[in-house]
């Protein structure tokens, strides 16, 4: 098997929104609309109504606070995790590709609604070429919509958590997922910055 992790972090795109809605239906859009006319999944899987997604792994991993300018007011916004986890995927745009792809979604709600931080992706698969293929093809996908993308050989070193969940069919063991703090650290690295908002 061969595996390549991708970093994803917005630049400017929902910093330059000043409207909130905005930023939700974009962020919405982007992440789910998008993402979804951009692969296709096994004729089997149903990501709304499989087992393994969507995850709400964890809420409140960390938080991150914001200082009002012009006042003293500092406002914390708590970071969740949500996990669609070993999706398998069969076409990126026009491509036919045959690969596992795991996507860690880091998100911050407020009120009810979803706000944009990071993504973290882990993909597999038999075939080299494929993984090459398919991860320069998300680059482009993302760079489009205004994110930045950076593709490592390398992945969250700590050892991955164990979710026991006895409705799991497909992988009835169980699944391993990377611990959330872990990837986060891996992130930094690569440019995330785990102190300042991204909207």
């Amino acid at each position: 098997m061969y595996f390549k992790s991708l970093i994803c972090t917005p630049e400017d795109i929902y910093t330059k929104m000043n409207n909130n809605k905005n930023i939700i239906k974009e962020y919405h859009k982007f992440t789910y609309n998008d993402f979804d006319g951009f692969v296709e999944f096994s004729p089997n899987y149903d990501p709304l109504k499989s087992d393994l997604g969507p995850f709400l792994i964890s809420t409140h991993l960390f938080s991150k606070k914001l200082k009002i300018p012009n006042d003293t007011l500092i406002r914390e916004y708590f970071v969740q995790l949500t996990s669609f986890l070993r999706q398998p995927i069969t076409k990126i745009e026009d491509k036919n590709i045959e690969i596992l792809s795991s996507s860690y979604l880091f998100e911050i709600p407020i009120y009810a609604e979803i706000f944009p931080d990071f993504h973290y992706m882990f993909l597999e698969a038999k075939n080299k070429e494929n993984i090459d293929v398919a991860s320069e093809l998300f680059k482009k996908f993302y760079e489009k919509h205004g994110w930045n993308l950076e593709i490592s050989d390398d992945f969250p070193t700590e050892k991955p958590l164990l979710i026991d969940r006895s409705l799991i069919k497909r992988f009835p063991t169980g699944v391993y997922i990377f611990n959330p703090s872990s990837i986060v650290e891996f992130a930094k690295k690569f440019g995330y910055n785990d102190k300042e908002l991204y909207f």
